[in-house]
């Protein structure tokens, strides 16, 4: 089943609101810790380390998103950056 992108501002108050099915994407590393460390249920995250280049994250988030979308529908955890992308093991 391929995502179906949509762009929607997150801030840690969006926990209290019903996620439904959605992906969150984001370069928080609060967000990242609310999601992993405090296992808030969510669809899948991925969490995109900040490069400095919006090209370059732009390219890393379009792999992981091709490469993980299965595993990002799944639930999973992952976190993106110059490194690679890998999931986060619980």
């Amino acid at each position: 089943m391929p995502l179906n992108l949509r762009w929607t501002p997150v801030t840690k108050a969006y926990w209290h609101r019903p996620l439904g099915n959605r992906v969150f994407l984001t370069k928080d590393h609060d967000i990242g810790a609310l999601a992993y460390r405090d296992s808030r249920t969510h669809c899948g995250v991925l969490l995109v380390d900040d490069l400095g280049a919006a090209a370059a994250e732009t390219a890393l988030i379009l792999a992981a998103l091709s490469a993980h979308d299965a595993a990002l529908i799944a639930g999973a955890f992952l976190r993106a950056g110059q490194g690679g992308i890998r999931e986060a093991q619980s």
